[in-house]
């Protein structure tokens, strides 16, 4: 029994690390905890956070890591490749619309799992593929996105709408 307090607060630390870095942070546990075990034996393992060194004697990791998120991508303005008056930007989480030089709007958006109303949803993180304007109830996907092109699918019509970077 002294030994549950401690899993659980390795349990919680670990799920909140994971809902805050947003990155495939996972847990396991080789084995029920015992009345037998230590806390050390049956604590979750958490995967290195990015840019961490690994642990002394430890293997490289085999897989690369992202070098920057898709809210770090998306900063910036792009103009529209099938209409060259139109143009986006994102500064910080909000998103701003452009048409022939004049603003148009200007609102706060969020990278979710999903969009409103569907499973996973509401649960926002940087590195989501779903970008919402929630005072608009617009939800996009976003297809594809590098440094230099965006693709974003809009859910509810199916349009696609591709972006070249500007700055």
């Amino acid at each position: 029994m002294p030994h549950y307090h401690l899993l659980r607060r390795a349990l919680v630390s670990t799920l909140l690390l994971a809902a805050c870095s947003h990155d495939n942070v996972t847990s396991s546990v080789s084995s029920p905890v015992s009345a037998d075990s230590t806390a050390a034996e049956t604590a979750p393992t958490a995967a290195p956070l990015p840019g961490a060194a690994p642990a002394a004697g430890a293997a490289p990791a085999a897989t690369s890591l992202a070098p920057t998120s898709t809210l770090a991508l998306l900063q910036g303005k792009w103009q529209s490749t099938q209409d060259e008056k139109d143009v986006i930007e994102f500064k910080d989480h909000r998103y701003l619309d452009y048409y022939d030089g004049q603003r148009l709007g200007s609102k706060p958006f969020v990278l979710d799992k999903a969009c409103p109303g569907e499973n996973g949803a509401a649960t926002p993180g940087d590195n989501e593929s779903y970008l919402v304007v929630p005072a608009d109830n617009m939800c996009w996907h976003i297809a594809s996105l590098d440094d230099t092109s965006l693709e974003l699918e809009y859910v509810a019509g199916g349009n696609i709408l591709v972006y070249s970077k500007v700055r």
